[in-house]
């Protein structure tokens, strides 16, 4: 008897104080409405990819917080340069439906469309986007690396503002 109370006693011990030692990296869903799904495929694989550096943990369901890539608007400026704004929003979880935001903030950048320099800057970004999207043509794979670093950065920028 006293083995077994014993046992359990060490068992509440671990049980409780277990999540204090747990992983304790912020889960995150990286979502897009419907209709611009596929105009911001590419971006929001560059943005897991560089979240994923960044320590954060990619889920779909059991997130911390959803992140939300909206009010995508790109202009071309010359015949490779690019300006290009968007909206990130991050909520509380959901499944399908854009909660009220408890952080948000624009980014606007422009990028230049360079392969080369693609190359040079990160080759394990090349392999992760060929894995996520199909025949993914070199301007999109130049446009998730340089926005997709950039949007991760603004999410995180806007994690930390909620600690």
């Amino acid at each position: 008897m006293k083995k077994y109370l014993m046992v359990m006693v060490i068992l509440i011990i671990i049980l409780a104080v277990g999540p204090l030692f747990s992983d304790s990296e912020v889960k995150l869903d990286v979502k897009t409405k419907f209709k611009e799904k596929f105009e911001l495929k590419g971006i929001k694989y560059g943005v897991i990819y560089f979240l994923k550096q960044g320590g954060y943990k990619i889920v779909e369901v059991g997130e911390d917080y959803a992140v939300w890539l909206v009010d995508i608007e790109e202009e071309r400026e010359e015949p490779d340069s690019y300006t290009i704004r968007l909206t990130v929003r991050i909520t509380p979880p959901s499944l399908f439906k854009q909660k009220e935001a408890v952080s948000s903030g624009k980014v606007e950048m422009e990028y230049t469309f360079d392969p080369k320099k693609l190359n040079v800057d990160d080759t394990g970004f090349l392999d992760f986007i060929k894995e996520k999207v199909e025949n993914i043509k070199n301007k999109e794979k130049v446009r998730a690396f340089f926005v997709g670093r950039e949007v991760a950065n603004k999410v995180k920028e806007l994690l930390e503002g909620l600690k």
